[in-house]
């Protein structure tokens, strides 16, 4: 039984040692085209295109970033164009409120 079981240990180990042996020669393999592939003219042009296409959609995620920028800033702006109409107007009606309180306190110094 322990003959067996060496055997199998054995075995086991032979196969994970060559599964791991063909792992290492593939990666190797695949290194091995992937370069020969960049230094052909078509590898480099894919590599480009792929390049190209990639900075092309960042250019477009910022041209949409900076046109929503854009609109909030001129909301933004519209906003504080109406808050300060909104407080020119309240500032004019205390200046009014402020001189008939002047005037009436005139009036009240003046009856004494």
């Amino acid at each position: 039984m322990t003959i067996e079981l060496a055997l199998s240990v054995g075995s086991l180990v032979t196969m994970l040692i060559a599964f791991l042996v063909g792992v290492l020669k593939a990666r190797d393999w695949v290194e091995t085209v992937a370069l020969a592939a960049l230094k052909s003219g078509e590898g480099r042009s894919v590599v480009v295109d792929a390049v190209a296409d990639r900075h092309s959609r960042v250019e477009d995620k910022i041209d949409t970033l900076t046109q929503s920028l854009s609109g909030m800033a001129d909301r933004l702006e519209g906003r504080i164009e109406n808050l300060s109409a909104r407080m020119e107007a309240r500032l004019d009606r205390l200046d009014k409120e402020q001189h008939q309180i002047d005037v009436r306190l005139s009036v009240i110094e003046s009856t004494k």
